[in-house]
């Protein structure tokens, strides 16, 4: 796949995570939350494909499901009301869905992690600074298709 254009790249990460029931019914329930900036992304974009590639169930190894997203308002009810939407909508999926508003990650990633964090500005500034390149890749589907976010690209 490494040779392959964008779009055929694309559309190959699309089947793939179509293979992960828990990625379909994310991402379709992802557009009834009102989100306008936001991908499901990180690790169980990166091991579905993973599995995938080596045979094994496309939800396997998976500890969560990370939705990046940005709402400009920062405070922790607004973000709290965000994630109160999302565990009713994704109440009857056997797996965790986190969201992570990424304006408020400046607050709190010092403190967990020993250094400060810039600012983001939208989902894919936070999806930018994730510490493991294979894994900075974020996907949506919205009334125009599927989109991919992968700021150091899908090969």
């Amino acid at each position: 796949m490494k040779d392959a254009n964008l779009q055929a790249q694309i559309a190959e990460l699309e089947r793939i995570l179509q293979t992960n029931p828990n990625i379909k019914a994310i991402l379709e329930g992802l557009e009834g939350l009102g989100l306008d900036d936001y991908y499901l992304g990180g690790g169980c974009i990166t091991q579905t494909v993973w599995n995938y590639l080596h045979g094994f169930s496309p939800d396997a190894h998976i500890k969560d499901y990370d939705v990046a997203y940005y709402d400009g308002d920062d405070s922790h009810e607004a973000q709290d009301a965000v994630i109160r939407s999302a565990n009713k909508q994704f109440s009857k999926l056997p797996v965790s869905v986190e969201l992570t508003n990424q304006a408020r990650v400046h607050i709190w990633y010092e403190e967990n992690n020993g250094k400060p964090a810039p600012r983001y500005d939208s989902a894919a500034a936070g999806i930018n600074s994730w510490p493991v390149t294979a894994c900075c890749v974020g996907v949506r589907k919205d009334a125009e298709g599927f989109k991919v976010y992968a700021p150091y690209g899908l090969h």
